[in-house]
């Protein structure tokens, strides 16, 4: 293939994908949905996926805009957020492919391969046959890259038209529009959970009986947890960021994490850790130091990474209650420990 016809079909490729990203959910009923496409413009005008979208004339392209922008904006966010996904995915495929030939040439050293991949990622390998091998590959990952850049800008924009994102969101330390769009686009309409109990289980932190909600292999009590992997890993990155962003969830946590300290102590276990660094920090911020042991003993520790996920996942949980209250204007009248305010969950319902 020449490379005047390379460059017109990564450019057609490249013009394909960015009609596709704007593909749109229409609902045409109970029951139906219909898929349009906003970007069709953005084909040429004798495409034949341009025709098909269109409908061959100017007034079936007017009525697609029109509908498209009376959408209402959780569904757009939710569409949105799956091509984000999907892209991503794709992304990170190249990527694990093109650093797998890298260990090839380097022998199967991990360390020499990274060193390899950056040096692909800079244009200094110098390996014309490695160049060669993975041009389609990182041609590939780089205009996906792009693509998924853009839905992102798009995915933060819908976000940012929220009321929830004004009224409350947009002040939240940690929380951005992006993080915004990921947790609509995972949850979807906040509204429709009648209770935050319900919306926690949603997000992988609910409580089923008395244990956490969690991946399990057996099929009855998989479908009876409706644990989602993938989801809990959202909201897991969203809470390392509130946590780290200091503010009112910050101060949830370190109440919390004392809290944990404390019925550690109601149980009969010490609060250890197998590093000094680890104790030293926990001390600089004002909390018993833990135990230093070589080993920890679940009969006789409690570990402090076991207090650190069982606070962080209280502070999630307080986000999505905040959340949800946010989203339907519900008072937020309760006092929290940490300085946030938010009412207390229905009857019943507890954190």
């Amino acid at each position: 293939m020449s490379t005047t016809n390379s460059a017109q079909v990564g450019q057609s490729a490249s013009v394909t994908l960015a009609a596709c990203v704007d593909l749109r959910i229409v609902s045409g009923g109970e029951g139906h949905s219909s898929i349009v496409a906003q970007g069709a413009s953005a084909l040429p005008a004798n495409h034949a996926s341009a025709q098909t979208i269109n409908g061959g004339g100017e007034g079936h392209r007017s009525s697609v805009a029109q509908a498209a922008r009376a959408l209402p904006a959780v569904a757009l966010i939710v569409e949105t957020y799956r091509l984000r996904q999907d892209l991503h995915r794709a992304e990170k495929r190249l990527t694990l492919q093109v650093k797998a030939t890298c260990r090839r040439y380097s022998d199967g050293d991990k360390g020499e391969a990274d060193k390899l991949y950056k040096r692909l990622l800079a244009g200094t390998a110098g390996i014309a046959a490695l160049l060669v091998h993975l041009l389609p590959l990182l041609a590939a990952r780089k205009l996906i890259e792009t693509e998924r850049g853009r839905v992102e800008r798009k995915l933060r924009k819908l976000a940012r038209t929220l009321p929830v994102w004004g009224e409350w969101m947009a002040g939240v330390r940690g929380v951005s529009d992006l993080g915004l769009g990921i947790l609509i686009g995972e949850a979807g309409d906040i509204g429709r959970f009648s209770n935050p109990a319900k919306l926690w289980k949603r997000m992988g932190v609910g409580l089923v009986g008395d244990s956490r909600q969690r991946l399990v292999t057996d099929p009855e009590l998989a479908e009876l947890h409706g644990y989602n992997p993938a989801r809990r890993s959202a909201l897991w990155t969203i809470g390392d960021a509130i946590i780290k962003a200091g503010g009112p969830y910050r101060e949830v946590y370190d109440a919390r994490k004392l809290r944990e300290v404390e019925k550690a102590a109601e149980d009969g276990l010490l609060v250890a850790t197998s590093t000094a660094a680890t104790a030293d920090a926990w001390e600089a911020t004002g909390i018993p130091r833990p135990t230093v042991v070589s080993k920890i003993d679940q009969k006789l520790h409690r570990s402090c990474g076991h207090i650190h996920l069982r606070a962080k996942r209280y502070a999630e949980k307080r986000l999505l209650r905040d959340l949800w209250r946010a989203w339907r204007r519900e008072p937020m009248e309760e006092e929290r420990p940490g300085g946030v305010t938010a009412p207390a969950g229905p009857e019943g319902v507890n954190l």
